[in-house]
């Protein structure tokens, strides 16, 4: 988000809380969070791509919630009204063109409305074939499943994806050279898990149904869809209801939460991306000793870069009266990797430790009894980590990096196992203990410094080669 589309959204939410103070919330989060989906979608050179990406993200949020609600709830007449909304704001956003396209939603004209006219009605048939039986919703919850995955894998792959914008150029007819980094699916990773928690809960039987504008809101809430944080939907269904807030302690930490974001993101973060490491600077560095300020500007900068985002999305929402749960707590003062990652992008951590890293290890420890704990903590730490890389994006790089991560864990808990009864039974001065922490503080840092090198270069010589100057290999 710009600048300028924050003091929008302020602006509008600052409007709505004078005029409304909380009343009608769920319909405002929902209309509103549909509006900037489209409007936060950057253009993309290819044909309606910007116009593409938000609509298929609207659908695969109907789908998600046809198969996991009941036939006896979607057709209550609420739903039946959300989804007439849904479509007449759908409707106006293709229809409108682009006439003002500076002001407006779309950055491009959309596609022909016939055509829109005719997916609209294959997908109405669709939802209804689906929405008539709950025999099946379970099969249907497993295909939805490997569905969103492979949307994923594709989107997060450049391979796949370059492939896929040149087939569509071709179709298109159009010349333009293609970029990776000028394809971007606004909110799609965030979005992706959210569906993902949802699916995995109904099939689990924790999956509690709600209204359509509810869950549309939980998934494309406009705050906390380019950056996180990444709820659950049971808490925010909670806040989204709950009208009986205190009218001015939530606007005034919202605001101050906001200032904190923005001195964060837009003072220190985008200063420091000056100096930050990149594929340039390390090609061009011949000192061992500026290399290492470079990198450690990196590391300072990502943290206030996604921090501060995250402080304005916090800040926006309790200006609504939501509260979405906290993202990070002070990480570069950890003690070790295990406390690190208990601190940083809290929710992406949470939901790895409840949908992958706990069933995978009680799968293990379920087929595999005789397997010892020490294999089995190597095994869940590093797939989990690789997989949390991956999220970012299906390369070598962001594997390398997960597997750093993922060792890094494994080699701190078995370490702490060892040296810390060594260190109790010692019974050590506080000024020595004291001394001992700062010691791993800084260890800590600079070991998950290091690590961003393949955050900031995606070229693995180049990666290689700053490990060259870093350690003077």
């Amino acid at each position: 988000m710009s600048f300028n589309q924050i003091a929008i959204f302020l602006a509008i939410v600052i409007i709505y809380r004078i005029i409304f103070n909380y009343r009608y919330k769920k319909q405002f989060v929902f209309i509103l969070s549909i509006i900037v989906l489209y409007w936060l979608q950057p253009n993309i050179i290819f044909r309606n791509w910007d116009y593409w990406f938000p609509s298929i993200s609207i659908f695969l949020i109907l789908l998600s919630w046809v198969i996991v609600t009941p036939k006896s709830k979607i057709f209550l007449k609420h739903n039946i009204a959300t989804l007439l909304i849904l479509i007449s704001i759908f409707m106006t956003i293709t229809m409108m063109g682009n006439p003002f396209k500076e002001v407006l939603i779309l950055k491009t004209s959309p596609p022909q409305l016939s055509l829109i006219l005719k997916l609209l009605f294959i997908i109405f048939l669709l939802l209804l074939i689906l929405s008539i039986t709950d025999k099946f919703k379970l099969v249907y919850s497993y295909i939805f499943f490997i569905l969103l995955i492979g949307i994923f894998i594709i989107y997060k792959s450049p391979t796949f994806l370059l492939k896929i914008a040149s087939w569509s150029q071709s179709i298109s007819g159009g010349t333009a050279h293609i970029k990776i980094d000028e394809i971007r699916w606004i909110g799609f990773s965030y979005l992706a898990f959210r569906l993902l928690h949802i699916i995995r809960d109904k099939q689990t039987g924790r999956y509690l149904p709600i209204d359509l504008d509810r869950f549309l809101s939980f998934a494309i809430y406009f705050p906390a869809i380019t950056a996180g944080p990444i709820d659950r939907i049971e808490h925010f269904d909670q806040e989204i209801t709950n009208e009986e807030k205190d009218r001015g302690t939530d606007l005034i930490i919202g605001l101050r939460r906001i200032m904190i974001g923005l001195f964060n993101k837009f003072v220190i973060a985008d200063s420091l991306s000056i100096i930050s490491v990149n594929t340039i600077i390390a090609l061009q560095s011949t000192s061992s000793y500026w290399l290492w300020i470079h990198l450690f500007a990196y590391s300072i900068q990502i943290y206030f870069d996604f921090c501060g985002y995250t402080d304005i999305a916090i800040g926006i929402s309790n200006c609504l009266g939501i509260k979405l749960p906290e993202n990070f707590n002070k990480p570069f003062s950890a003690q070790n990797l295990t406390q690190f990652w208990n601190r940083w992008h809290m929710t992406l951590t949470q939901w790895f430790r409840s949908y992958f890293f706990n069933p995978f290890n009680r799968f293990f420890k379920i087929n595999y009894k005789k397997i010892s704990p020490q294999l089995l903590l190597f095994i869940t730490q590093v797939s989990t980590m690789v997989l949390i890389g991956l999220w970012h994006g299906i390369s070598i790089n962001f594997i390398i990096w997960g597997l750093w991560h993922g060792l890094g864990l494994f080699i701190q808990n078995r370490w702490s196992s060892f040296i810390q009864p060594i260190i109790d039974d010692l019974h050590l001065p506080s000024n020595v203990l004291n001394i001992m922490r700062y010691l791993s503080i800084f260890i800590t840092f600079v070991y998950v410094t290091v690590g961003w090198t393949w955050f900031a270069i995606n070229d693995i010589n180049t990666g290689l080669h700053v490990f060259q100057k870093l350690f003077g290999f």
